[in-house]
């Protein structure tokens, strides 16, 4: 999130007023809105983001109630942390991704950010849960 935020700043001057946004946004129209709803964004993503951490931090708090029945309650709680994790990460890189394509959009680097940020998403989605799916195995075939 340090990175996106970085991102933003070096390049809010270069920003016109109003910047395609490839989100949905309350105060858009058009698919345009503020420069600042890019900091909006961050600012989202960032409290869900701390929320995610918050939660794999207390994980022993909240499974309490179903680690009883579980065979392996140490494997519950360590694949909900990753999996926690996982879409935490998930929702940084989704976000990076967003504000990057919308960047150089507004700067005309990029001509449509649409056709860039659309399949994006979906390959990141799915990209994940897969890359996840694969270590798990690799670590179990391991063990």
């Amino acid at each position: 999130m340090s990175l996106t935020g970085l991102l933003i700043a070096l390049n809010y001057d270069k920003l016109p007023d109003k910047t395609p946004i490839f989100f949905n946004h309350p105060i858009a129209e058009k698919g345009y809105g503020g420069k600042q709803t890019l900091w909006e964004l961050l600012f989202v993503i960032s409290l869900i983001i701390s929320f995610f951490f918050w939660l794999i931090k207390d994980s022993n708090t909240h499974l309490s109630s179903a680690i009883p029945l579980l065979k392996k309650p140490e494997l519950g709680k360590r694949v909900a942390s990753e999996i926690l994790l996982m879409t935490a990460l998930l929702s940084a890189i989704s976000c990076f991704a967003i504000i990057t394509i919308t960047i150089y959009s507004a700067t005309g680097e990029v001509v449509n950010g649409k056709e860039l940020l659309y399949p994006t998403i979906p390959i990141i989605l799915i990209a994940g849960p897969l890359l996840y799916l694969v270590i798990s195995l690799i670590k179990n075939l391991k063990n």
